[in-house]
């Protein structure tokens, strides 16, 4: 993930959000949604859909998001697209873990401070 700091985006369609990590978080909190699960990218259970924190970012990024992850797969593009966002708002920009199967906690704990630093 080094290298998307020093990436040219500019020939791709990336969606840009205004707070990754906020966008995570809500994703993972919104109605319907079962909550964070590092094991599963986006998947639909019973008690609601589940979320990682690369699936939460694709997903919470709308068409453009999961078009992007089609073509680059789920931790690529969300690693862009947060790549992108910070770099649009001026933020340094710095790339979660979006290690598949990473402990539920760890990933929260990340998220929760990701939000409170904007």
């Amino acid at each position: 993930m080094c290298l998307l700091i020093a990436a040219d985006f500019s020939d791709l369609s990336i969606p840009l959000v205004n707070n990754p990590y906020r966008l995570i978080l809500d994703q993972i909190e919104s109605e319907g949604a079962a909550g964070l699960d590092m094991g599963a990218y986006q998947e639909d259970t019973p008690c609601g859909t589940t979320y990682c924190m690369a699936g939460a970012t694709c997903a919470g990024a709308g068409e453009a998001g999961m078009n992007l992850k089609e073509a680059f797969g789920w931790d690529a593009a969300a690693g862009l697209i947060h790549a992108a966002s910070l770099r649009a708002a001026g933020k340094p920009v710095r790339v979660p873990d979006y290690s598949w199967g990473r402990s539920d906690e760890d990933a929260m704990a990340e998220i929760v401070e990701g939000v409170a630093c904007g």
